[in-house]
C-alpha cells in the first residue's frame, strides 16, 4: 500500500473538514428549529464517526472558526468561512516550491491575491494567539525528567539542546538585502531552537538576517540574560543548554571545544556531544518536513510589516508542529 506523505495527509484532513462544513449547513436548512436542539448532539456524533479526523486539527478549526474575532466583521458583507480560511492558510503554509506558487494558490482556491494575502494573514494571527500559549519552558519538575534522560546519554544536568537554521527566502529582501545573504549563497532568516530529548520545541527565537552568527542571535534574545547568569529563573543549580562550537560558553550553555585537534579529551566529548546534539537536528528536519514552506518562503519582503508576516509564518509552523 502506498505510504501517505504529511503533506497529502493536511490536504486530506481539510479536505474532509469543509466536507463536514458543508454537510452540516445543509443539514441545518432541512431541520426545523425544535429538532434541532434535540437531535444535534447525535447527528453531530454520526458525522464525525463517518469522517477520519485528526482530532486536533479539528479543535483548531472549531476554536478559530467560533471564538476568534479576526474572522468576523461588522460588515454587510460577512468574511469567506473560516474554515476555507483555515485551507488556504494551512495550504500555503504546507507546501514549497511551484506548490507555493500564488498563481497556483488563487487557481486552486478560485480567490483573488488580495483574497489570497489577507487569508493568510488572518490565519497567521489567529493560529499564533490561540496557540502561543503551547510553546512554554518546562516547570522545575520537567526540567528534572529531561535532565534524566541526558544522563543516560553522559550529560547530567541538561535540560535542552539549542542549535541554529536557516529558513531561506524565495528572493532578495527589498531593505538591507545584502544582510540576508548567507554563508550558502541564499538570502535566508536565522531561526533559533531549543529542544528536549523528545524533540519537543521550548523556545524560538527568529527575525534575524541568515548572514548573523548563531551567537548573535542569542544575544539578540530574551533568552541570553538567563544564560549568563549564575543565578536564574529559568535554569536551577547545575542545569544547563548543549550546542555546537558557534557557541560560547556561559554559565547555564555548553558549547563544543573548538579545534580540538589532537586532544583526545576534547575530541571524545565532541564525539559524545554530537551524539546528543543530533536530537535538535531531527527536530528541525521534522518541522521542516511537516511544513514544507520552511525550506523556502515565497513570499516578498518589501517592508519592516512584511519581515514580521514572515516571522509570524515561521512561528507557526513552530506551534503547529508542537499541537
Amino acid at each position: 500500500m502506498p505510504r501517505v506523505s504529511n503533506k497529502q495527509d493536511i490536504t486530506n484532513t481539510i479536505a474532509k473538514l469543509i466536507e463536514f462544513e458543508i454537510l452540516m449547513e445543509s443539514s441545518d436548512d432541512d431541520m426545523s428549529l425544535d429538532s434541532r436542539s434535540s437531535s444535534e448532539d447525535s447527528s453531530e456524533e454520526e458525522n464525525c464517526e463517518d469522517y477520519d479526523f485528526d482530532s486536533e486539527l479539528y479543535e483548531l478549526w472549531l476554536s478559530l472558526q467560533c471564538n476568534h474575532p479576526i474572522f468576523f466583521n461588522n460588515s454587510n458583507c460577512p468574511q469567506t468561512p473560516a474554515v476555507v480560511q483555515l485551507a488556504v492558510g494551512l495550504d500555503r503554509l504546507g507546501h514549497e516550491g511551484n506548490g507555493a506558487c500564488i498563481d497556483r494558490s488563487m487557481e486552486l482556491w478560485g480567490i483573488s491575491h488580495g483574497s489570497l494575502v489577507n487569508f493568510t494573514r488572518r490565519v497567521l494571527i489567529a493560529i499564533e494567539d490561540m496557540l502561543r500559549r503551547e510553546l512554554q519552558w518546562p516547570t522545575p519538575q520537567e526540567r528534572q525528567r529531561i535532565s534524566e534522560a541526558f544522563t543516560e546519554k553522559g550529560f547530567p544536568g541538561c535540560v535542552g539542546l539549542i542549535d541554529g537554521t536557516l529558513v531561506e527566502l524565495v528572493q532578495r529582501p527589498h531593505f538591507d538585502g545584502e544582510t540576508y545573504y548567507d554563508r550558502k549563497s541564499n538570502y535566508s532568516l536565522n531561526v533559533q531552537i531549543v529542544c528536549d530529548h523528545r524533540r519537543r520545541i521550548l523556545f524560538l527565537y527568529s527575525g534575524l538576517p541568515g548572514s548573523v552568527q548563531d551567537i548573535t542571535a542569542v544575544r539578540r534574545s530574551s533568552l541570553w540574560k538567563f544564560l549568563e547568569r549564575e543565578e536564574s529563573t529559568i535554569f536551577g543549580r547545575g542545569e544547563y543548554l548543549l550546542g555546537n562550537s558557534g557557541y560560547v560558553p556561559l554559565p547555564h550553555l555548553v558549547p563544543a571545544f573548538r579545534l580540538a585537534g589532537t586532544d583526545r579529551e576534547k575530541s571524545d566529548f565532541n564525539n559524545c556531544l554530537a551524539h546528543a546534539r543530533v536530537i535538535n537536528e531531527h527536530c528541525i528536519g521534522v518541522l521542516k518536513s511537516r511544513w514544507h514552506s520552511l525550506k523556502q518562503i515565497r513570499t516578498q519582503l518589501k517592508c519592516r510589516e512584511e519581515n514580521k508576516l514572515v516571522i509570524k509564518w515561521v512561528k507557526c509552523c513552530v506551534l503547529l508542529i508542537i499541537l
